[in-house]
């Protein structure tokens, strides 16, 4: 049972060095498909049993079909590219991967991405230090305590999971004014539709 409770402190330990770049410390020059899977393992890696689960090339040509990643420009990516490769690669055992890209479409709206990326860093590492210091003094060597934590931990992530998922859903949906207007443009479509119908129909009979 120690070496669960040492593996778990180890792990814990090495889980508060991960550290998002700045975006002024992303690589400014575009990189290549083999480059940019490097260097986000290279930024996201805990240890080395999850190394071929962060990114693979064949998920980024999936994002990439899908449209939720911006197509390499010449076969290169850019900052942008890295930056959402980052996000999706937190947040895709949360969320889908386009709920990540739909949140962040709205998000991107108002704001520069270059402010986006390090608010994003800001609150991922934040978050991460506070959840491990407060769970510190929780990790012994008893299995039933350690698996009553684990229980608490994966009903917290669900409720927020489920939170989360439905603030997004809410934030995707037309709002009135936007519903009125499609309905008045399908209206007036309907309308000239019907008029050029009557005009032609008066045209065949004379």
């Amino acid at each position: 049972m120690n070496d669960i409770k040492a593996n778990l402190e180890l792990w814990l330990e090495n889980f508060t060095k991960v550290q998002l770049p700045n975006w002024d410390k992303l690589p400014d020059i575009d990189l290549y498909m083999d480059q940019v899977v490097t260097y986000i393992i290279s930024q996201l890696q805990i240890d080395e049993t999850e190394k071929e689960s962060i990114l693979t090339p064949s998920m980024v040509n999936n994002y990439v079909k899908s449209g939720a990643l911006p197509s390499p420009i010449q076969k290169k990516y850019n900052k942008e590219h890295l930056f959402y490769l980052i996000v999706f690669r937190t947040l895709k055992s949360v969320l889908s991967i386009n709920s990540i890209k739909q949140l962040f479409d709205n998000i991107v709206k108002d704001n520069e991405i270059s402010t986006i990326h390090d608010n994003f860093k800001n609150i991922f590492e934040s978050l991460l230090q506070k959840t491990i210091q407060s769970l510190t003094s929780e990790i012994n060597d008893d299995i039933d305590s350690l698996s009553q934590l684990a229980l608490r931990l994966a009903i917290e992530a669900h409720v927020k999971k489920v939170i989360a998922e439905k603030i997004i859903e809410l934030l995707i949906l037309p709002k009135p004014q936007e519903e009125t207007e499609k309905e008045t443009e399908k209206d007036k479509n309907n309308k000239d539709k019907n008029n050029k119908d009557q005009k032609k129909k008066k045209e065949a009979k004379n």
